[in-house]
């Protein structure tokens, strides 16, 4: 009769034991998956956050060693990444909108988004190229800059939009990529430094 009991015991105890242990496992199976729950919560949200900025991002990257716009290759990056944000993100993230900074630190701008005012005295369309997807035009301004020898600087820009409303001999406000200046010769026969911008951004009037 005491060898029965002895069994007996060992038999709850043994049970006991048994049935703790599938409680722990439970109980370690529940943490794991609310940890990979909240893991894949924040993988959701870091996706969403890099997906929201990954409208500017480019196979192709900005020079920033040279500041001359032709032999940079900067200016075929940019036909690339403006195509890929809207005229309003632009304006949320000027970088600067005076020519004398602009002139006078162009490593510093190379790349980033510049807004500038001036005269307009040249706009044309552009031809068909598979570069620049989209319809492009070609607008010559002069921007006055107290900097320059001249009193002001001519700007190139290329712009990705509709021209119907750009009219030579008005003002306007254009806004894009800085690109880096190239070296030309003006009616005079002297040397002039143009500066070069990309943008999707060019309203008639407005300053």
């Amino acid at each position: 009769m005491k060898r029965n009991l002895q069994i007996l015991l060992v038999v709850f105890i043994s049970s006991f034991l048994l049935c703790n242990c599938n409680r722990n496992g439970n109980t370690s199976s529940d943490n794991n998956s609310t940890t990979n729950n909240e893991n894949s919560d924040k993988s959701d949200s870091k996706k969403s956050t890099e997906k929201e900025y990954s409208k500017e991002t480019s196979v192709l990257e900005f020079n920033l060693q040279d500041k001359d716009a032709i032999s940079s290759g900067n200016i075929p990056v940019a036909y690339e990444k403006i195509a890929k944000v809207t005229p309003e993100y632009v304006l949320k993230n000027i970088y600067s909108s005076s020519i004398t900074k602009i002139t006078k630190s162009p490593y510093s701008h190379l790349g980033k988004f510049v807004k500038l005012y001036g005269n307009v005295y040249k706009v044309e369309e552009l031809p068909p190229d598979d570069s620049r997807p989209g319809t492009w035009a070609e607008a010559l301004l002069l921007v006055d800059n107290p900097n320059s020898p001249f009193g002001t600087t001519t700007v190139d820009f290329f712009y990705n939009g509709n021209i119907d409303k750009i009219n030579a001999n008005t003002y306007s406000t254009v806004a894009g990529y800085f690109c880096g200046t190239y070296s030309t010769t003006n009616a005079f026969g002297g040397e002039v430094e143009v500066v070069t911008m990309v943008g999707n951004y060019c309203n008639n009037g407005l300053r």
